[in-house]
């Protein structure tokens, strides 16, 4: 395990790098690139993407927060959902709680953000996660603050399983995954019109998820993928620990397994990545005070108070 010291040294340069890329986003876009073709999420720059729903936005900024579940998951599984009324003055968030009716398939994340898109959710920025997710408006509307110049790029940023290898990794869907509202519209319209179904078929006959699928079409629609364990958390136990070596930033959302089951089994033979975190081959177990709680909101009362000095 890396010294705290060490390891906020080292995200330290992992945001300037990402600063870089930034900068680069910039410069691209003011020579007004358009978006076309296949850019792979192993390294092609972001172009700007035209969207076919144009939406107001507020003055600090407007987003979406998607949460999935299923029919046969009991009401309080979805103590999780998150509260918009929480925003701050300046921001305007609104959320869809997305039920899966079917079994699991290839185009859970695709049909969970199209349906929110049309119920009028909408945004700079797409948080999607599952019914499992914390999502923290404080660590939300300060990511969009920091991350402003990216809301016209196709960019996606989450925690993602084998960084190094980008072109065969993708989001953990529990940590939570943010995408750009271009990003998300245009995944949206291409999902419509059947753009997703041989990329996403293959990786589904492969993995027998929607994680992998989802991630295959970000890369098909000419989406980036950012890694950024650090605020896009593995467990929310993560909080109560190192947080990383991370501790000045509010985290934007973490996996709350244990909020609903003994043990958090998600976390298991992650492989580390270019940060240089330690292998998280873990598992998380929940805490015996939290063990004791049963009402569903006293549940998630008890992760916000360990997670008070970073959401």
């Amino acid at each position: 395990m890396i010294a705290l010291g060490a390891c906020a040294g080292v995200f330290a340069g992992a945001r300037a790098m990402e600063a870089r890329v930034e900068v680069a986003l910039a410069r691209v876009g003011s020579a007004s690139a358009s978006a076309t073709g296949r850019n792979g999420a192993t390294g092609a720059t972001p172009v700007v993407a035209s969207s076919s729903s144009p939406i107001s936005v507020s003055a600090k900024g407007k987003y979406c927060v998607v949460q999935i579940t299923t029919v046969n998951d009991d009401e309080a599984r979805r103590a999780a959902r998150f509260d918009g009324s929480t925003s701050s003055a300046g921001y305007e968030a609104t959320s869809h709680v997305f039920v899966n009716a079917k079994r699991m398939n290839a185009y859970v994340e695709l049909e969970a953000v199209r349906q929110a898109i049309a119920h009028g959710c909408d945004g700079d920025w797409f948080f999607v996660g599952d019914d499992d997710t914390l999502f923290y408006t404080r660590g939300i509307e300060r990511w969009i603050d920091q991350k402003r110049p990216q809301k016209e790029w196709l960019v996606a940023h989450g925690n993602l399983f084998e960084p190094r290898k980008l072109n065969e990794s993708w989001f953990t869907g529990g940590s939570g995954t943010a995408l750009s509202g271009v990003l998300a519209r245009k995944m949206s319209d291409w999902h419509g019109l059947g753009k997703f179904d041989k990329v996403a078929d293959v990786a589904f006959v492969w993995c027998g998820c929607f994680d992998v699928p989802f991630a295959r079409s970000i890369a098909e629609a000419g989406g980036r993928m950012f890694h950024q364990p650090n605020l896009f958390l593995d467990s929310c136990l993560d909080c109560a620990s190192d947080r990383r070596g991370v501790t000045d930033t509010p985290i934007v959302s973490c996996h709350a397994a244990t909020m609903f089951r003994s043990r958090n089994p998600h976390a298991w033979n992650k492989r580390g990545d270019e940060y240089g975190e330690h292998l998280r081959e873990q598992g998380y177990d929940q805490h015996p005070d939290f063990q004791k709680i049963t009402d569903p909101v006293a549940r998630r009362a008890w992760y916000d108070e360990k997670c008070a000095k970073t959401k």
